[in-house]
């Protein structure tokens, strides 16, 4: 077969169909016309598929670190003519602006468009790190077409401007290509820059919402970033910009590990390295719960280990038993842990909010005299969702959500609410299996030991809180901490078949007014099985 001529030019001059004298680093068409180049980017590979005449479909070939080639597909539903942008997209202001645009409607703020959240919004979660990449992002330049693009999938979404969209995926694309060169040539591989911008993109996939098998991409970033975190070891903690980064990565981390139910490979990176040196309770307190929580993946895939339909035969009364005991010991640590993690949250935390808080028993029914008192960490107030719903909608479940004092402290507890609905969903499911009737062995029930919380109640709890979430005053924040719990309570519901799981029409309704990318992210993870949160187990032992 005669070989086909692949043209040499840059990014720009290729997309112009115009001649190209491919210098370096830039091209004399560039120069001339006075616009950045955007380079060659000959690590990528453009294939162009139509399956029909509306859509064509762009699939980027890089390597990454450690790792073999990966593809990522991408659907545009634009002439391929117009991935030539127009220089003012790239420029300085440009960028400045909208970076400005997408933190205005990123970071919390009052709103008035609601009832007012009664919440302290100038604290920042600290695992949120995208403003102070933003204040860095103009002395990197894959940092900041990785960032660029994500503001404008962003803006591009809420403006309805198709223009913007195809602007954030060309950025991608050539945010992908720095970064392959720049792990290619090991120049500046491990700086914080480098981290954000992985990390960055990890987060476009999660938000960017419109193609197919996005989800398969933000696991291979998750992973690259995971590889660079573990190569760069202390210096993950070398500055407050570099904190934030790591806590950032965490969270994608935590998801990939329990999907896997392989612990993470920087699961106690922290506690190994400067636990000691640090000051920032609010940082110590989420990398302390992280910690716990990485050993959750574990616990999950010996859960399901235990009682294998396909080794039903095999199992022993004693191998069952030995198996049982000590993954219920593993489970009775974890609870413990995170426990005396609360415990000491609520300690130090000095706030005091008198609200409804219901009865550990009955988390939907309130008794305004029995169960209003001094609650330090959350409370109950009207749920606006709720009240506008018809009032015949059997989607009416929830009357109240659970709000929170600031909201780095309400992601670290509805983490904290999911790590043990997934530990008691694993339980549940050996125990399950447990109940099957087997000649070979007599197993205790997991129901025999006693555990201070209950998988509906933690379900519950987790519903209740995503509303805070969602408010308006959060901004798009929110959208970015609840895809695990959420996923989790969702899944959780759906298992068992009770009225609750109808609650989440709520949800991702809200969710697609707020033009976030997360509903379709999330839908893309669960038809591809991208991160396998639960099994499916026997709905009646999940009920009551």
């Amino acid at each position: 077969m005669v070989g086909v001529p692949h043209s040499k030019g840059c990014i720009s001059c290729r997309a112009r169909h115009k001649g190209c004298d491919a210098q370096k680093p830039s091209c004399g068409q560039c120069i001339r016309r006075g616009v950045r180049c955007p380079g060659y980017a000959k690590e990528l590979k453009m294939v162009i598929v139509q399956p029909g005449k509306k859509k064509d479909t762009l699939v980027v070939t890089r390597s990454s670190l450690g790792s073999s080639a990966s593809t990522i597909n991408r659907d545009v539903s634009t002439d391929l003519s117009l991935v030539g942008l127009l220089p003012s997209l790239l420029s300085t202001a440009f960028r400045s602006q909208t970076y400005e645009r997408f933190v205005t409607a990123y970071a919390p703020h009052s709103t008035d468009t609601w009832a007012r959240l009664p919440t302290d919004l100038g604290i920042m979660p600290s695992t949120s790190w995208l403003q102070a990449a933003i204040a860095i992002a103009p002395t990197d330049s894959v940092l900041n077409n990785s960032l660029t693009a994500m503001a404008l999938a962003q803006v591009g979404r809420m403006t309805r401007q198709p223009k913007l969209l195809l602007g954030s995926r060309r950025l991608y694309i050539e945010a992908l290509s720095g970064l392959n060169r720049r792990l290619k040539s090991g120049s500046e591989c491990f700086t914080d820059t480098t981290i954000a911008a992985v990390t960055t993109l990890s987060v476009y996939e999660m938000q960017e919402g419109s193609s197919e098998g996005r989800s398969t991409s933000w696991e291979s970033h998750v992973k690259g970033a995971s590889a660079l975190i573990q190569l760069r070891g202390r210096a993950n903690f070398s500055t407050p910009l570099s904190n934030r980064i790591f806590l950032g990565a965490q969270i994608a981390e935590l998801i990939a590990a329990v999907g896997s139910r392989k612990r993470a490979v920087n699961a106690s990176l922290w506690s190994r390295t400067c636990q000691g040196s640090m000051t920032d309770s609010s940082f110590v307190s989420s990398m302390r719960l992280f910690e716990i929580l990485h050993t959750l993946p574990e616990i999950m895939r010996d859960c399901e280990s235990i009682y294998p339909p396909s080794d039903a035969e095999k199992q022993t009364a004693d191998g069952v038993n030995n198996a049982l005991a000590s993954v219920t010991q593993n489970c009775q640590d974890f609870e413990i842990c995170l426990n005396e993690w609360y415990n000491d949250l609520e300690a130090r935390y000095q706030g005091n909010h008198s609200g409804m808080r219901p009865q550990s028993n009955a988390p939907l029914a309130f008794d305004v005299t029995k169960t209003t008192f001094a609650s330090k960490l959350y409370w109950f107030e009207p749920s606006t969702l709720y009240s506008k719903l018809p009032r015949d909608s059997a989607a009416r479940i929830f009357p109240f959500f659970i709000c929170f004092p600031n909201p780095d402290i309400a992601f670290q507890i509805v983490l904290h609410w999911t790590g043990l609905l997934l530990m008691h969903i694993a339980l549940h499911l050996v125990d399950t299996g447990l109940d099957q009737p087997n000649p070979n062995r007599s197993a205790p029930r997991v129901t025999e030991f006693i555990f201070t919380h209950d998988a509906r109640s933690l379900a519950l709890l987790i519903a209740q809180s995503l509303e805070y979430f969602l408010h308006p005053d959060m901004g798009l924040l929110g959208t970015n901490l609840i895809g695990f719990p959420l996923s989790a309570a969702q899944r959780y519901f759906q298992h068992a078949g009770t009225k609750e799981q109808l609650w989440f029409d709520v949800i991702f309704h809200r969710i697609a007014e707020m033009k976030s990318g997360l509903a379709g992210f999330l839908e893309d993870m669960a038809k591809r099985n991208t991160v396998r949160l639960v099994i499916p187990w026997h709905r009646t032992s999940l009920r009551g």
